[in-house]
């Protein structure tokens, strides 16, 4: 696993006007996953996990939650006390993107 990326955390203004602190996600967050998924409607989870399901198991958090930071990212951006979003970015093949 690459170094956490901390140079990408920031603190940002919603169109709302809610104010999230943005950072890429850490193996400590699994529970705010959790959390997070617990907390969505049934139809978002459906939208964001293309099956019904009512909260993460065990194997789903430890893979989104433990990122290499250079091959795949997932960020948080946490509105306290709570997370208020995740997104997940992954590298589909190391042939079709090029190297930074």
């Amino acid at each position: 696993m690459s170094a956490y990326p901390a140079e990408l955390e920031e603190h940002v203004r919603l169109a709302d006007g809610l104010e999230v602190f943005l950072r890429p996600i850490r193996p400590e967050d699994g529970e705010l996953l959790r959390d997070l998924v617990a907390n969505m409607s049934p139809e978002d989870r459906r939208l964001r996990f293309f099956i019904p399901l009512r909260q993460l198991s065990p194997e789903p958090v430890w893979r989104l939650s433990h990122v290499d930071y250079q091959h795949d990212i997932a960020l948080l951006a946490l509105a306290p006390p709570a997370a208020a979003f995740s997104a997940l970015f992954a590298r589909s093949s190391p042939s079709r993107c090029a190297a930074t």
